[in-house]
């Protein structure tokens, strides 16, 4: 693999190949330190902006590696944006923060102007894909959002800490129990405390709230096109990593609460995508090439 390593102002750019696309490593310098993404750019006129998010513990660079998605859409002339976030479970300050660095940066580089932005996520990057529109939206901010799609993402950070809580209980494999530990120290740590303490730090950083009659920040997503794709494979996830879990110890809950909200209030362009054999909490759960054709089709 070649590396060439060029320097233009306070950014350098290194230039990876990766299953056929051009990556480019950017790095920005701002008030709060150095952010760098990856990029691929079409060859032609850029008719399009993706921003793909990665899951929790994934290289970002290795996501072209994993599905065909931004490798189609290079094809229909988006750009695609990788940005490299720090591990997080939700769209946090410094999350956003760096997400509007690097799309001003990228944006004013092209010239983009009024091209509006697709984004999505496997995972934890899907939530914060989610999170980061219903941000959008609720700033009232210059970039428009297109569509959004997460793959398996967990959203509700109420359902995920008690999902946690419950795994910890669980006592039937140390995965399952370092899990739980994992993701409840977490959740104390960037909220504060259980959802019971600190509900309103819960329902501002979830994506969607599931014990909010109005679904929380999910109520931004009324007017825009988003797909949800998880695969419940309950029994599945029974006998791989323990048999006293429940639904609500899977992502799925989530999209399927989100889905049925969405359309209660009204967003026809909300689509619940569950897949069956396609593989468990990963990326192949989205077909590449059926999303490609929802993201170019919507209008």
């Amino acid at each position: 693999m070649k590396r060439v390593a060029l320097f233009i102002g306070l950014s350098f750019l290194v230039c990876v190949t990766c299953i056929g696309q051009r990556l480019q490593r950017v790095k920005i310098a701002s008030a709060k330190g150095a952010d760098a993404y990856f990029t691929t750019k079409p060859e032609k006129e850029v008719k399009g902006v993706l921003v793909l998010l990665q899951g929790f513990g994934e290289k970002t660079k290795e996501i072209p590696q994993k599905t065909q998605i931004p490798a189609l859409l290079e094809k229909q002339g988006y750009l695609v944006i990788f940005p490299e976030l720090q591990h997080t479970l939700f769209a946090d300050d410094h999350a956003k923060f760096k997400l509007d660095q690097i799309l001003e940066a990228e944006y004013a580089k092209y010239n983009l102007q009024d091209i509006p932005i697709v984004i999505g996520g496997f995972s934890a990057g899907g939530a914060v894909a989610v999170g980061y529109a219903e941000y959008l939206i609720k700033s009232g901010s210059s970039r428009k959002i297109k569509g959004v799609f997460v793959i398996d993402a967990p959203l509700d950070l109420e359902r995920i800490y008690r999902s946690a809580v419950n795994k910890i209980g669980y006592h039937c494999s140390d995965l399952i129990s370092k899990e739980g530990h994992s993701l409840k120290n977490t959740l104390d740590t960037r909220l504060g405390g259980p959802p019971e303490a600190k509900p309103a730090a819960y329902l501002n950083s979830s994506a969607y709230s599931a014990t909010a009659q109005d679904g929380g920040n999910a109520r931004l997503l009324k007017d825009i096109p988003i797909r949800l794709y998880c695969e419940p494979d309950l029994e599945f996830v029974r006998k791989k990593y323990c048999q006293k879990l429940q639904m609500a110890d899977i992502n799925a809950t989530d999209l399927e609460g989100l889905s049925t909200f969405l359309k209660k209030i009204g967003n026809l362009r909300a689509e619940l995508i569950q897949t069956k054999g396609r593989g468990f909490h990963s990326w192949n759960i989205a077909d590449a090439a059926d999303l490609k054709n929802w993201i170019v089709g919507i209008q």
